[in-house]
């Protein structure tokens, strides 16, 4: 299989067309969360033929199993979790990179596993000056009746992160 191709962009130049595709920004680190675990995937037991099911965890929601392949179709038992650790950060652009009356943009950037190692701290610092690749991903935007909205917003899900010299 061949090497990803990675667009390098300006955080005001990404659009829909991006969705799903390697990018590369480079931005200061205006804020951090704390690192946390996050459940990738879960291990369900149906309590009637007792067949164990596992359940990818990709939404913002904890997810159960649908049905088993006996038929049944709720209360299942969860026997075990797999987890990641997860860091949530906002880029905003170099000064040098906008014109001189606009605002910056920003972006989040999600960490995850070896990218919350305690020995890349310092590359989530507030005020680093940082090059990320990663892949664009929709982030759901969900309205006060708790509906989705038809509009997302975007994220990169980090694949590198690197500081810049100065």
């Amino acid at each position: 299989m061949g090497k990803k191709e990675t667009e390098k962009l300006r955080i005001r130049d990404i659009r829909a067309k991006h969705l799903d595709k390697s990018i590369q920004i480079e931005g200061i680190i205006r804020q951090t969360s704390e690192i946390r675990p996050q459940v990738v995937s879960a291990k369900f037991k149906c309590n009637k033929c007792g067949t164990v099911l596992s359940v990818l965890q990709a939404d913002k929601t904890f997810m159960e199993p649908q049905r088993c392949s006996c038929g049944k179709k709720d209360k299942f038992v969860l026997i075990g979790r797999d987890w990641i650790d997860v860091q949530r950060i906002i880029v905003e652009e170099l000064p040098k990179t906008i014109e001189k009356n606009d605002l910056p943009r920003q972006i989040a950037v999600f960490l995850k596993e070896k990218l919350t190692d305690p020995s890349k701290e310092r590359l989530t610092r507030p005020s680093s000056k940082v090059k990320v690749v990663g892949t664009l991903v929709e982030m759901p935007v969900i309205l006060d009746n708790d509906a989705i909205s038809n509009r997302c917003d975007l994220a990169i899900v980090a694949e590198d992160v690197a500081l810049l010299g100065n």
